[in-house]
């Protein structure tokens, strides 16, 4: 968001890998209660204001059900990849790529990748580039972010020892990758991640690949 607030109000933007649109409805429910305090309106017009949805970010997602979802939040939403992105060149003044870039899985695709990202970019534009990191620490080194959580930790017995590695990744049957257990520091720099959708069974569970940078 301060990467965002930092750009000049007549800026043109772009969320490539928006995912379900959520810095969209971000910096879309500032934007509205700006001008609703701003500049005192009638109902009528906050009504209509609400309603429009205005917001000078382009959207960009390569899953068709993510996509869904920012266009029912009443956002345009085009469907591409980021290897090819349906925007011409030098055509924004920023744009956003958050966890998108680790889901490639060749150095050669991520720099195929950058590329992109900086063709559509017009002459002095800004970009805002966030992938995984496989150190998960916070502030302080010495202490791990929020992300690693310390009950899973004390359970599955991590500690920084090589020792420790097999209680950390479980083997996928049938693949190369080791299985990251969340809430867990990664140990490997290409990992398969476990993920679910909000409010589903333990049992729906997807895999992701993710190339952790250090």
């Amino acid at each position: 968001m301060k990467f965002i607030e930092a750009q000049p109000p007549d800026s043109l933007g772009a969320d490539i890998g928006c995912g379900n649109g959520k810095y969209l409805t971000a910096v879309s429910s500032k934007y509205y209660t700006g001008m609703k305090t701003n500049k005192p309106l009638s109902n009528v017009q906050n009504k209509n204001l609400v309603g429009t949805n205005f917001i000078p970010i382009a959207a960009m997602e390569r899953s068709p059900n993510l996509a869904e979802i920012v266009y029912k939040r009443g956002f345009d939403v085009v469907i591409g990849d980021i290897l090819r992105i349906p925007y011409c060149s030098e055509r924004f003044d920023f744009f956003l790529c958050i966890a998108v870039i680790h889901h490639l899985s060749t150095l050669t695709r991520r720099i195929e990748a950058v590329n992109e990202l900086a063709r559509i970019l017009r002459v002095g534009g800004q970009g805002l580039i966030q992938v995984w990191a496989k150190e998960q620490h916070g502030v302080s080194k010495s202490e791990p972010t929020y992300y690693v959580n310390r009950k899973i930790k004390a359970v599955h017995g991590v500690n920084n020892s090589s020792d420790s590695l097999s209680q950390v990744i479980e083997a996928v049957p049938g693949a190369y990758l080791p299985l990251h257990i969340n809430g867990t520091e990664f140990r490997n720099t290409d990992m398969l991640v476990p993920w679910k959708k909000k409010n589903y069974k333990a049992v729906d569970q997807f895999i992701g690949f993710q190339s952790i940078f250090t």
